[in-house]
């Protein structure tokens, strides 16, 4: 490191480290005195006391930026044990302080103030860390994952992926359950555990039921929905859609369940491409299904992400009838009139083995 590197690194700690800490120390110390000096002094007190708590937070967060990076962790893990386990002692802490004489009383009790959030600018920004973290280790393996792609013959593209099927009623079920399931634990711990609950500062409260209902509840989707996978192939035809599945731990031992479906049979098409909710969804007159890609890991390492409708699709949607809608990334094709939209029987021959079955049933 050369002499200016040095001299503005020491700069800057002085300026986001020791400046900070030097305020915050102060400020706290305003805080005891107005504490000491009674009556009409409380308001004051407490806004020096928050902002100083804060001030020492902070500078102590910088300071970790000259740590080498896995010592930083640990110790920024550290404080944020020890903040959590001082914000849940800090009410029978505050209540001790009554049976100090009162010239210790008034400063201690002011300068206590300090102490939620100072714990609070730890946690946050241990939260801010740790989402930093997640969100460039999922860049870094997202951009070293193979994406999924049409097929190499350009007149047929075929895509091969694993999803979960099922019908938009079961899904809609899921997604309802899941938070009223959710929403009911959650008033049942806020109630049960009332006590405990009013002594965490609100972004503490927020990150706690979130490892306790918002993740067990995750999980427990992401089974239900690895239940329903099937291994689906998806081939454009001319006017027609060549629909395979196949259950994925029996490929090869039993043929897989072929059906071709017109286009003109769909009264609707969705295709989502990119994160939890990427699907596709095949609606016609007498089914509805919805392919779920998003929550399921593909074989190879592959991304769970859509490749884009080519220019081609879009046109032989739009020719048999559908009118093209994006909103938010969902790319949806509905046909203005579905009522007169009727399936049609398919007569295209399947692999051996397998039917030829239309859109019904």
């Amino acid at each position: 490191m050369s002499d200016s590197d040095r001299t503005f690194a020491r700069r800057m700690r002085v300026r986001f480290v020791g400046a900070p800490a030097a305020a915050g120390i102060a400020l706290v110390g305003v805080a005891s005195a107005l504490g000491a000096s009674g009556a009409g002094a409380d308001f004051p007190a407490f806004l020096s006391a928050l902002t100083g708590g804060w001030a020492l937070a902070f500078a102590v967060v910088n300071a970790l930026d000259d740590v080498a990076g896995g010592r930083a962790w640990l110790i920024h893990l550290g404080l944020g044990a020890l903040a959590v386990a001082v914000l849940v002692s800090i009410d029978p802490l505050l209540r001790s302080l009554a049976d100090l004489p009162a010239a210790l009383r008034g400063p201690l009790s002011a300068a206590a103030l300090a102490i939620p959030p100072a714990c609070g600018w730890v946690l946050l920004t241990l939260l801010g860390r740790v989402t930093d973290r997640t969100q460039r280790t999922a860049a870094r393996r997202a951009a070293t994952m193979p994406h999924l792609t049409w097929g190499d013959d350009p007149a047929y593209p075929r895509l091969t992926v694993l999803a979960a099927r099922m019908t938009t009623g079961r899904l809609s079920a899921l997604i309802l359950g899941a938070v009223v399931t959710g929403g009911a634990a959650i008033v049942v711990l806020l109630v049960a555990g009332e006590r405990w609950v009013t002594r965490l500062a609100p972004l503490l409260l927020i990150l706690v039921l979130g490892i306790v209902v918002a993740l067990p509840l995750s999980a427990l989707v992401r089974a239900v929905v690895r239940v329903h996978r099937v291994q689906l192939s998806l081939g454009w035809k001319h006017g027609a859609l060549d629909v395979q599945m196949s259950d994925p731990r029996a490929l090869g031992a039993e043929p897989p369940d072929t059906r071709t479906l017109p286009l003109s049979a769909l009264v609707a098409f969705v295709w989502r491409d990119g994160g939890d909710t990427a699907r596709v969804e095949l609606h016609t007159a007498h089914r509805h299904e919805v392919f779920l890609v998003g929550m399921l890991r593909q074989d190879g390492g592959a991304s769970s992400e859509l490749p884009a409708l080519t220019a081609t699709m879009n046109r032989a949607l739009e020719n048999a009838g559908l009118v093209r809608s994006e909103r938010r990334g969902v790319v949806r094709f509905r046909r203005p009139d579905h009522a007169t939209a009727e399936p049609k029987e398919s007569t295209a021959p399947t692999r051996p083995g397998g039917d030829a079955r239309s859109d019904r049933g």
